[in-house]
């Protein structure tokens, strides 16, 4: 499992204090802590169609400026299974970048 801090560098060490008495620690983590300026950084992310919906849901998607998405369809992959739950249909896939726009993402298709 993988637990990567990004936060400002006035807050070093703040998040992974957090992490560490909130988070059952059972598990082992590699952890890494990176600093950014988030205020004058350009997020550009390259993402799958299924973390796509799941940043719109849980509204994060407003973390990013600009995006690569990657949505497989049925036109792409023909040897893959019809039932193969990474293909969507075309529709779905450009719904989904209907969707990000709205969000007032810029999206590219990968």
């Amino acid at each position: 499992m993988l637990f990567v801090d990004v936060s400002l560098a006035e807050e070093k060490g703040g998040i992974m204090d957090w992490f560490h008495h909130s988070y059952p620690l059972d598990q082992d983590f590699e952890m890494y802590s990176l600093e950014f300026n988030v205020k004058k950084e350009y997020v550009v992310k390259k993402v799958e169609s299924e973390v796509a919906e799941e940043m719109i849901e849980k509204k994060a998607v407003c973390l990013v400026d600009e995006m690569f998405l990657e949505c497989n369809n049925q036109w792409q992959d023909e040897g893959k299974k019809k039932n193969d739950k990474s293909q969507r249909a075309y529709l779905e896939c450009m719904t989904l970048y209907e969707r990000l726009g709205d969000e007032g993402v810029p999206v590219h298709q990968w």
